[in-house]
């Protein structure tokens, strides 16, 4: 019984110490990993500045790479983030990154609207859902759909008087135009990637997706030359309104287009805590059969753990008073007898040398403190002494008993 206690409490401190290794293993690979994520945002941020400008700006308004360098042709560009802020007086072309809400309805707004581009206006829009157009633009039947896949693919553009244009097309979104009202049809997959209407002298631009002209794709293919020739070749007196986004997704759009990412949390928190609790709690350990162990095992027990905490000097005080005690109690003259008397009284009554006996009585903790060997071997020879004198006792009173 003794044996299987020692071997369960030997295998122990084994099993915590391959624990311990396998969490700081699990520590330095996630603290890796978290550096080479922090290392590759701080590249792509760099990346990301040097081609495009501070983030907070790109976020805000993905066409300024395009902007920029129109404004370096000195065309004057103004990009609003509110409808009623779009001013046509003072426009020549406008980008509209959704359709117009209800208050193009308005008879007047919508006058204002037809008008300006039958005088020449351009507005290059990228609808959301049914194309509803203002006013005498109402009866331009056009549909902006989902596909089921992602479509990507090169386009190969032929604009009339226009040598032909490469675009890199990869989108879910595409337009159909039920009624065959459009003048330049560019077809993409299940349909049509950019619809072009002339309205008087002017031109509506429908693009199922405005992203090859964001910051990030309009330096590929022909993109930026294709943005060039839809604004109608603009000179510096040319003026350029970007109404970004007018329409935001209330907050359940926003959980439907990204369940994704809070669902795999949630799903990676439940995993770290299943083993978690697996590593904390571990296997159902069964009941111990009353283990117990020799008063010289506990001695040997407690002594490693005092010397590893620096109160092996303490243990020894208190074994050794206990035994002096004991001694006291089995000849009445000890307190007065001298260490030299007591040890050769012990020498007669164990047999041990008297050297040892008065070390282990006696003997003075080194500067250094006990190894644990040496505590140990204090501990054993103090415990003989006491079972020496327990023994004697028995003799004694077994042979009072046989004189009765």
């Amino acid at each position: 019984m003794n044996n299987s206690f020692n071997s369960s409490a030997n295998a122990s401190p084994a099993g915590n110490q391959k624990f311990t290794g396998s969490v700081l293993l699990l520590l330095a690979v996630v603290l890796l990993a978290v550096v080479g994520f922090l290392l590759s945002q701080l590249l792509e941020y760099t990346k990301q500045i040097e081609d495009e400008g501070p983030s907070w700006q790109v976020s805000a308004n993905p066409f300024l790479a395009a902007e920029n360098w129109l404004t370096q042709q000195n065309i004057k560009v103004t990009h609003l983030y509110d409808q009623a802020e779009l001013n046509l007086t003072q426009a020549d072309i406008v980008i509209s990154q959704g359709r117009f809400d209800e208050s193009f309805s308005i008879e007047s707004d919508a006058d204002k609207l037809v008008r300006w581009l039958t005088e020449g206006g351009q507005l290059i829009m990228q609808p959301a859902g049914e194309v509803e157009l203002p006013g005498g633009l109402s009866s331009l039947n056009a549909i902006r759909a989902r596909s089921e896949s992602i479509i990507s693919e090169e386009i190969m553009l032929e604009l009339e008087g226009e040598i032909p244009l490469s675009v890199n097309f990869n989108s879910e979104w595409y337009l159909t135009d039920p009624e065959d009202q459009a003048s330049v049809k560019v077809v993409a997959a299940d349909g049509y990637w950019l619809l072009g209407y002339r309205v008087g002298e002017g031109w509506l631009w429908l693009v199922s997706d405005l992203t090859p002209f964001t910051s990030e794709y309009i330096d590929q293919k022909d993109h930026g030359l294709l943005l060039w020739v839809l604004l109608g070749r603009p000179d510096e007196n040319t003026q350029l309104q970007v109404l970004l986004n007018p329409e935001y997704p209330n907050i359940l759009q926003l959980i439907w287009q990204y369940w994704k990412y809070p669902l795999l949390s949630l799903l990676m928190i439940l995993a770290a805590w299943i083993v978690g609790g697996l590593q904390r709690f571990g296997p159902v350990i069964p009941k111990p059969d009353n283990a117990r162990r020799e008063l010289s095992e506990h001695l040997e027990a407690s002594g490693i753990y005092l010397w590893r905490h620096g109160a092996a000097d303490k243990l020894l005080q208190s074994v050794r008073l206990r035994l002096q005690r004991k001694f006291a109690s089995r000849w009445p003259a000890w307190r007065q007898w001298s260490r030299k008397q007591q040890t050769l009284r012990l020498v007669e009554l164990t047999g041990e040398p008297e050297q040892h006996i008065s070390d282990w009585l006696y003997g003075q903790m080194p500067k250094e403190g006990y190894l644990e060997g040496q505590l140990i071997e204090q501990l054993r020879g103090l415990w003989k002494l006491g079972r020496s004198l327990g023994m004697q006792q028995n003799s004694i009173a077994g042979s009072d008993g046989e004189n009765k």
